[in-house]
């Protein structure tokens, strides 16, 4: 095994965090041998050995944001798999001594019931099968493994996707037909227990050296699948992303609820006004989220993966309207009275207008003159209500004399 400086250690570390598989699958490589010789030395046994270590990297995919430094890192795996193998050791303490007659050495492995041929037919079809897996869009990949490896219903799929169910289940037909045409025609309703099948009989094999080509990659793929369990989702590297954000046309004189549509993983959405203020989106039923926005403007929207990763976008609201109309110089012109009303947001709603007499009387105008109504009054004080199309109203006291 080549060991690693400090430094490239770290590089590593940085560039796994964001989803560099590669960076993972080096990381693996440098550290693993090592971690299965000290769990080897505790627990003799190598599938108990393999187990242990296993568990130490299912860990490190959940804690490495904690992690700042290569010394850190391999503090921790030591920590880790010590832990893990003495979890293993108690274990194995608890359970009832078998009989004589049912020792390990009287059971016969189950490899010895099958033909090497059969056997080696079995190991390259999971090698396809596994390829295939890996070769699919990873959203459909997590799809299949969520549901077949997790047995997870398809509303707990779609709260892990961040989608809808309908969307899941369009993306797990996309992933089984595809998977299906690359195992030869293999029946689809046998297609999710294979991978299954193959995804339970993945172990790694670290050993002295390092693991074969290929093999800390579905490794890796399984650890990250334990973690979608508790909420981060399969692919680590994913990024989150926005479909489209829109908010509710028309003048209004409330927040304007906008809509995001997302895809990946999401765990925040926010926007943050020219200002700085933040204003949060929530998560609704159907996947996507929503904000209310309180003022026109520009907003940055920023998307947060549970990992830390981004993505943002820019938009504009422009359709708030919270200031009545407004009331201008009243005049008197060839005996009429002229009555200016101006909205500079929604507009005027000119049906709204009244005007009204100290007697209670309503008066109706004239004509309409432009930005303007004409009424033909006598002198006195008049109470003028009106409002704007976003519904903003005003009241306001009018006096007319000649």
């Amino acid at each position: 095994m080549r060991e690693l400086s400090h430094h490239r250690l770290a590089e590593l570390l940085d560039q796994a965090r964001t989803g560099d598989q590669k960076a993972f699958d080096e990381l693996y490589r440098a550290t693993a041998p090592i971690q299965y010789r000290k769990a080897l030395g505790m627990l003799v046994r190598p599938d108990l050995a393999e187990e242990a270590v296993q568990e130490s990297y299912l860990t490190l995919v959940k804690k490495w944001e904690q992690l700042h430094s290569p010394q850190a890192l391999v503090a921790y795996l030591n920590r880790a798999t010590y832990l893990n193998c003495l979890a293993i050791l108690r274990r194995q303490t608890r359970q009832p001594e078998l009989r004589e007659d049912e020792s390990l050495a009287s059971i016969p492995d189950v490899d010895e019931l099958v033909q090497p041929e059969e056997a080696t037919q079995g190991r390259d079809e999971q090698e396809r099968l596994l390829g295939a897996l890996a070769a699919l869009p990873s959203d459909q990949r997590q799809a299949v493994l969520l549901r077949y490896c997790q047995k997870l219903p398809l509303a707990q799929m779609a709260q892990v996707m961040d989608c809808s169910v309908s969307t899941v289940q369009r993306l797990l037909g996309r992933a089984l037909s595809s998977l299906q045409k690359q195992m030869g025609g293999l029946p689809g309703v046998f297609v999710g227990p294979a991978v299954a099948r193959a995804m339970g009989r993945l172990s790694p094999s670290p050993g002295t050296s390092a693991p074969k080509k290929g093999a800390s990659l579905r490794w890796a793929a399984a650890a990250v699948l334990t973690v979608a369990g508790v909420g981060l989702g399969l692919g680590v590297g994913s990024r989150p992303r926005i479909q489209w954000a829109q908010g509710e046309r028309g003048w209004r004189n409330t927040p304007c609820p906008v809509t995001v549509a997302t895809a990946g993983p999401v765990s925040t959405a926010a926007f943050a006004g020219e200002d700085g203020a933040i204003y949060p989106a929530q998560r609704q039923p159907d996947g996507c989220f929503l904000a209310l926005l309180p003022q026109n403007g520009s907003y940055t929207l920023t998307l947060r993966s549970p990992i830390g990763r981004t993505a943002e976008a820019q938009l504009w609201v422009e359709n708030l309207d919270c200031s009545p109309p407004l009331v201008g110089a009243v005049a008197r012109q060839n005996g009429r009275t002229r009555i200016p009303l101006t909205d500079e947001g929604a507009g005027v709603d000119w049906a709204s207008v009244r005007l009204t007499g100290a007697d209670g009387a309503e008066h109706q105008p004239v004509e309409r003159e432009g930005e303007a109504l004409l009424y033909a009054l006598p002198n006195g004080g008049y109470t003028l209500e009106a409002s704007d199309l976003a519904g903003n109203t005003l009241r306001a006291r009018v006096s007319v004399f000649d």
